[in-house]
This record gives structure tokens, C-alpha cells and sequence, in this order.
């Protein structure tokens, strides 16, 4: 009897419990002119149940829950995925008279849908930027601007439009999960504005919905009839989140990051049980600020905070499963971010505490990624100039490391710090290791081609300052080699300017070696790419551009005394490059300089040493250090038999000469690549 009456009880217990049966609906995503059809067999099952359910053909299911709030642990469908990627984290509440609505997209409809919109949006964005460019230089025609008014206006055209491309595939990417199916016109609109690059329009839709402020404080005046209103309060406070969030985007393509980390931290604020709004706003975190020092101190208590907050809470094996991982894998992610924070802030003894941290956390996990800690402390110590610790951390990073391309920036790390310590041969060897290293790069990893000719062009660089000038001149060639193919792939102006940056440097190397016919072909090169930039961009830049690199062809033929065209040539450089006088000031100096000392290497070939004399002197006016031009006067003091003078010079050139040596700085191209290992960027 009593064993009949404790199964009895069991049974009412076990019914009383599983009593509630949440409905639910699995849908195709709904595009603007598709609506989402019901989608069979998609496999559902919740947190803390072993069973799961299979939506009919009708997209219905159903399962028993114990709790009034319950979370899902798996929804799949082969070849499909769900449209919003962060629904496992989110909380659900009980809803007994609506079903739970779960919506997924294709895989193969994502992608082309994806290429569709991003492609869509760089045409608009392109005509749109055509139509304004063609305004601005109709204004220029007409004098209705100056110089200077029109290039500050359309340099704040081309960043603005650099900063929407950057938006296009974040966005392209959050369009084409939005299931316009459940979302107003309004939002359609803000969606269409922002496709459009129409960014203000979209700021002004958005807040035409009212007050933040007003919406907030309606959702948590809602938040008291929860039991009577849930759906209501889960779409306005996901609504709002959706706006913060998509604010806080739109603040970050306009580089302003306070704004961006503050409509984070409303949004968290709209719902703080949400781990993931509190991992989105620790992750978000920009340490310069444009606040006061005051405000700044006040952001960064606050910031500590939310990361202490989180750090502690994932040491729950419940909380760490809603980002999807373990205990120690979310604990050596927050100790690695906890360190980064600390270190921006100036907080070393705090930082190397974490850092050290996360690396007895990897170790007792065996997750073979301690190098990631061990170069976050390599950082703190090149920066203390302690270079023994500095690089006995890299050397362990690099023996724990087994990914190829963190090796090699490991690897310039020690290069550095053997270039620091004034070890030369080992720096280079372990530069050209790398170099090595990096074999020859797809076209694919485009950003390998790129780090690879900066790397060449360093090695040149510390071969050039031995004197192992044909070791210089054959890695300046790889190196122009490798950019002219990155320019090749990606058709960037910045690329193209480091071509006629790395030629510059080429030419120089030919010049002090006398190798002017060689100096011509590399200015005659570099010409090709500048007339290139000037056919796009017509501007006092390009202009300017153009008479620097005719400069060092006119240089090159006056030394081979090719005299013909030189005076003509050098009055033309005159004449481009005078619009650069007043926005250029630094560069327009350096050239004049040149084109003087050009004039007096002329009129020395020519025999006119009085007139090369007065130009060696208005070039010397203007560059009082180029030991170059002290030595060309030298020259034509000789020849005017002043050899009292030509003495006097030879002293100034000595005494330059040791400045020079004593000023000379090291500087390491990649020092910061691997200073930053930022927590969602980790591959845990």
C-alpha cells in the first residue's frame, strides 16, 4: 500500500510538473518580396532534456517544460541553419497562448543572397559617391571653393564612404538573416536606408520611433504584467535591443566609439541576465576615449566592472554553455581580456597577474594554446625594455605555437628584440627566416602578399645600413615585386603608393651608388602608377606626386649628363607642384630642395659653376642637413678652386654625419602585430 501510494504521488508529481506544454513553429525566413513558408523535420530539443521533437509538415511542435523560463539546446536541419545565430543563448519565458516562433534560412540561399546584397550596395554606394565627387569638383571649376576647402571636403567624402564599405558586409551579413516577416515598415525603411549607405536618414527613422529613454522606461513598466503581457515585453525589448544594437554600428562606421560602447551598454542594461549583451559590451570596449580624464577614470571603473561581473559568472558550467563552451575555456578567455584591459589602462602588475592566469588555465587544460598569454607577457616586457624576459616569453610562445602564420610574427618579435639589442646578423637571420617562412603566398591570403613585402623591405633596409648594398637591392626588387602583385589583386591607392614608396627607396640605394641608369628606370616605373593616381584623382596630391618622381628622373639623367630637356623638365616640377605649397608644407620643402640641387648638378655638367654655386646654396637653405647636397658643393668648389671653403664644408659633413649616427632610430615594422590578441578573435 504504501509502495502503491509513493508511485501514486510520483505520478501527480511528475504530471504536476511537466503539466505545461509549450508550442512551437519552425519557418523559412521571410524575405521582402518571399514570405517564409512552414519547414518539416527540423529537430528540436531544450535545455536539460535528452528528448527531442520533429516539426510536422505544418512546421508545428510541441514539448512539456518544468519552469516557467527555459532556454534550447539544439535546432537543426540539414542544409539549413538558424537565421538568428545567437537564439541558443537567449532566455525564453513560458507562453501558453502563442507558440515560439523559430525561423532558419538556407545555407546555399544565404550565401548568394549575401553576395547579392553587398554587391547591390557598393554600386549604390559608388554612384552615389561619383554623383557627389562630380559636385564638389564642379564647385572647384567655378572658384566657388578653394583649394584647400575642396580637398578637406573631399577627403571627408572618401573617408565617409570608406567607412560605409566597411559597414556593407556586416550588414549584408544582418540583412539577409532578417526575417522580414516579422518586422514593420519602418524597420524595412531603416533596412533599405542603410543598404543605401543612407546612414542619417536611418539614424533619424530610428529615433523617429521616440525616446530611447521613453522606450526603456516603457519596456521595464511592462516588465509588471509579465505573466499578462510576455510576448509584448519580449518583442519591445528585443526591438530595442535590435536598435541599440544597430545604432551602436552605425556609431562605429562613424568612428565614434563612445557612443558605440554606450548604446552597448543600454542594451545590456535593457535585459543585464542576457550573458551574451554582457559579453557583446565587454568585447565592444575601446580604451581612447574622447571623454575628460575624469569621465575617462569613471568609464573604466565601470568597464572592470562588467568584466569581474562576467569573468565570475561564467565559472558556472550553466552560464559558460550559453556562449557555447566550457568552464575553462571561458575562464582563459576573460583572464586573457581582463589582462588586454588592464594593460591598455597602464595597469601592468594587474595584467601580467592574468596573463599568468590564463596560462596555468591552458596548461592544466593541455589546449596548446599557451603561446597566446606567453605573448601578451612578451609584449609587457619589450615595452619595460626588458629584453632578456621579452624574449625568453616569445621563445616559449613559439614552442608552444603550431599555427605557420603566428609563427612567423613570433618570429619578427624575436627579430626585434635581437635589432634592440643591437645583435644585427641574428635579427637578420631570423628576419629572412621568416621571409623564408612565408614561401610564396596565394592570391587568396591577399594579406600575406602585403606583410610580405613589408617584411622584404625591411631586410633591404637592414642590409642598406651594413653597406651589403647588392643584398639591399635584390630584396627592394622582391619587395616591389610582391606590392606591384597585392596592387594587382586589390587595385587600392594605398597600395599603389607603397610601389612608388618601395621605388623611391630603390632609387635612392642606385643613386648612392652611382647607378643612375638603373635610378631612371625606377623613377620611370613609378611614374606609370603616379600617372595612374593622377588619371583618378586630380588633386594637389597627385600633382605633387607627379613632380617628385619627375624630379628623381631629371636628378637621374642630369648625373648621366643627359642635359637636353633637365632645365625644362625641372621648371615643370616648379609648376606642379606649387599648389602644394600651403597643404604639403613638409614635402613641398624636400622637393625644392631637390629640384636646386638638381639645377646646380645641370650647370656643373654644363661648366656654369657660379650659377650651380647659387643653386646649391637656395638648396642648402632649405635642406641644412642633406649631407648629399654638402657633397655635390664640395664638387663645385673644387672646380671654382675654394678649397678653404670646400674644407670648411668637409667638417659640416663629418659633423652631420655623427649626428645622424647617434639620432638614428631603430624602427620595428612589426612590433605591433602581436601585441593585441583580442578574446573573440582567439579561435578557443
Amino acid at each position: 500500500m504504501k509502495r502503491q501510494l509513493i508511485y501514486i504521488v510520483f505520478v501527480l508529481v511528475t504530471f504536476t510538473a511537466f503539466a505545461q506544454v509549450q508550442q512551437g513553429y519552425v519557418k523559412t525566413i521571410g524575405r521582402p518580396n518571399m514570405p517564409g513558408t512552414s519547414l518539416e523535420g527540423v529537430t528540436v530539443r531544450v535545455t536539460g532534456s535528452l528528448n527531442t521533437v520533429i516539426s510536422n509538415p505544418q512546421g508545428n511542435f510541441s514539448f512539456p517544460i518544468s519552469n516557467q523560463r527555459f532556454k534550447f539546446s539544439r535546432i537543426s536541419k540539414k542544409g539549413f541553419e538558424l537565421a538568428d545565430k545567437d537564439f541558443l543563448r537567449y532566455d525564453f519565458g513560458y507562453s501558453p497562448d502563442a507558440p515560439i516562433t523559430l525561423v532558419m534560412v538556407s545555407r546555399e540561399e544565404l550565401q548568394k543572397e549575401r553576395e547579392l546584397i553587398e554587391e547591390q550596395s557598393r554600386k549604390k554606394m559608388e554612384l552615389r559617391f561619383q554623383k557627389q565627387n562630380t559636385i564638389l569638383e564642379k564647385k572647384y571649376e567655378r572658384n566657388l571653393l578653394s583649394e584647400e576647402e575642396f580637398q578637406k571636403q573631399l577627403l571627408a567624402l572618401r573617408e565617409k564612404f570608406d567607412n560605409m564599405d566597411t559597414l556593407v558586409s556586416t550588414l549584408a551579413e544582418r540583412y539577409v538573416r532578417t526575417d522580414y516577416d516579422n518586422i514593420d515598415s519602418i524597420r524595412i525603411l531603416i533596412n533599405k536606408c542603410i543598404e543605401n549607405g543612407e546612414l542619417e536618414r536611418a539614424q533619424q527613422l530610428i529615433y523617429s520611433k521616440g525616446s530611447l529613454d521613453e522606450r526603456t522606461k516603457e519596456l521595464e513598466e511592462t516588465r509588471k504584467l509579465r505573466l499578462q503581457a510576455q510576448i509584448r515585453e519580449n518583442r519591445l525589448q528585443q526591438d530595442l535591443a535590435a536598435d541599440l544594437l544597430q545604432l551602436h554600428q552605425i556609431a562605429l562606421s562613424q568612428k565614434k566609439y563612445d557612443s558605440a560602447y554606450i548604446y552597448l551598454e543600454k542594451r545590456y542594461l535593457t535585459d543585464t541576465t542576457q550573458v551574451v549583451y554582457l559579453w557583446d559590451l565587454v568585447k565592444a570596449y575601446f580604451p581612447r576615449w574622447s571623454f575628460s580624464r575624469s569621465e575617462r577614470k569613471e568609464r573604466n571603473r565601470k568597464h572592470e566592472a562588467y568584466l569581474l561581473n562576467l569573468y565570475n559568472r561564467l565559472q558556472k558550467t550553466e552560464v559558460a554553455a550559453v556562449l557555447n563552451t566550457d568552464v575553462y575555456v571561458a575562464s582563459a578567455t576573460m583572464e586573457l581580456e581582463l589582462g588586454n584591459f588592464y594593460r591598455f589602462i597602464g595597469e601592468d602588475e594587474k595584467a601580467v597577474f592574468y596573463y599568468r592566469k590564463m596560462l596555468n588555465t591552458l596548461k592544466d587544460r593541455k589546449m596548446d594554446l599557451e603561446y597566446i598569454p606567453l605573448q601578451a607577457l612578451g609584449s609587457i616586457y619589450l615595452n619595460q625594455n626588458k629584453y632578456v624576459e621579452a624574449f625568453s616569453a616569445y621563445q616559449g610562445a613559439l614552442n608552444y605555437c603550431k599555427e605557420a602564420d603566428i609563427r612567423i610574427r613570433i618570429q619578427l618579435k624575436l627579430a626585434d628584440i635581437c635589432s634592440l639589442k643591437g645583435d644585427v646578423e641574428s635579427a637578420l637571420k631570423k628576419y629572412m627566416e621568416a621571409e623564408k617562412a612565408y614561401g610564396i603566398p596565394d592570391d587568396s591570403v591577399s594579406w600575406k602578399i602585403e606583410e610580405l613585402y613589408v617584411l622584404q623591405k625591411l631586410i633591404a633596409t637592414k642590409f642598406q645600413e651594413q653597406g651589403r648594398y647588392k643584398d639591399a637591392i635584390r630584396f627592394y626588387n622582391k619587395a616591389v615585386k610582391n606590392a606591384e602583385r597585392y596592387y594587382s589583386l586589390n587595385k587600392a591607392t594605398r597600395n599603389m603608393n607603397s610601389i612608388v614608396a618601395l621605388l623611391g627607396d630603390l632609387q635612392n640605394l642606385y643613386a648612392s651608388q652611382g647607378k643612375y641608369e638603373q635610378m631612371y628606370r625606377c623613377a620611370d616605373k613609378a611614374m606609370s602608377y603616379v600617372r595612374i593616381y593622377m588619371g583618378r584623382f586630380p588633386s594637389a596630391l597627385s600633382r605633387l606626386l607627379y613632380a617628385e618622381v619627375l624630379c628623381q628622373m631629371v636628378n637621374a639623367k642630369a648625373y648621366m649628363k643627359k642635359m637636353a630637356t633637365v632645365e625644362q623638365d625641372l621648371v615643370e616640377c616648379l609648376k606642379k607642384s606649387e599648389f602644394a605649397s600651403n597643404i604639403f608644407k613638409e614635402r613641398y620643402r624636400r622637393l625644392t630642395g631637390c629640384i636646386y640641387h638638381t639645377f646646380a648638378i645641370n650647370y656643373f655638367n654644363q661648366g656654369q659653376y657660379k650659377d650651380a654655386l647659387k643653386s646649391i646654396e637656395k638648396s642648402i637653405n632649405i635642406e641644412p642637413n642633406d649631407i648629399k647636397v654638402y657633397r655635390s658643393k664640395i664638387a663645385i668648389l673644387n672646380a671654382l678652386d675654394k678649397k678653404e671653403e670646400s674644407v670648411k664644408v668637409s667638417e659640416k659633413i663629418q659633423k652631420l654625419e655623427t649626428e645622424t649616427l647617434k639620432q638614428k632610430n631603430r624602427i620595428l615594422i612589426f612590433s605591433d602585430w602581436v601585441d593585441w590578441v583580442p578574446m573573440w578573435n582567439a579561435n578557443f
